[in-house]
């Protein structure tokens, strides 16, 4: 039979073994809760995480651009500011030690038992430096190329075309919608499959 200290035990392991870093935020947008990973991930103890908010300038905050990213766009303030979830929002944040990882965050607000009254919100997110790392190399490879490439996948048709590729084609990137018609119709008859 689950008891509530039995259960309550069972969601702070949960929380504590989880890949994913954890930060539970209050109304004001303090720290209260994080876990293991997100100390991992922010390169900050617990101590040094909890009452911190979104808005302190030390977080140092970027979007993928370069550009700075105000606190106040973080993901978990603008759930607590309309209410609605943000998924999969990329932010670059600068550790203490001067390196910068790049996080993948997802904040939801959280209410009271009777979804009258917001508490807080809570935030997981993913260190995907790594992958941020890979593409800018592959990026980096593209352009030393100096070859057009496209990319395209015929279940969703989503297409990707490089700088390059307008450039051979002479077409511009901001007046041009290909679709995979064209871009099966640009393939030499010998090359289609």
């Amino acid at each position: 039979m689950l008891t509530t200290s039995s259960l309550f035990e069972d969601y702070a392991n949960l929380i504590q073994a989880m890949p994913e870093g954890l930060v539970m935020q209050d109304t004001d947008g303090r720290i209260k809760v994080c876990n293991p990973r997100a100390e991992e991930i922010l390169g900050l103890s617990r101590a040094q995480l909890t009452g911190l908010r979104s808005i302190d300038p030390n977080w140092r905050a970027v979007h993928e651009d370069g550009t700075e990213f105000p606190g106040e766009n973080h993901p978990a303030m603008v759930a607590l500011r309309t209410g609605k979830e943000q998924r999969n929002v990329l932010m670059g944040v600068h550790r203490p030690d001067g390196s910068r990882v790049w996080i993948n965050i997802n904040s939801s607000p959280v209410y009271d038992n009777l979804r009258r009254h917001l508490t807080g919100v809570i935030s997981t997110f993913s260190d995907v430096t790594a992958i941020k790392r890979t593409e800018r190399r592959y990026r980096f490879a593209l352009d030393a190329m100096d070859e057009g490439l496209w990319d395209l996948d015929f279940i969703t048709g989503e297409l990707y075309l490089n700088d390059r590729w307008h450039e051979i084609f002479g077409f511009q990137r901001d007046s041009f919608t290909p679709d995979a018609r064209l871009m099966v119709h640009l393939i030499h008859p010998e090359d289609r499959f």
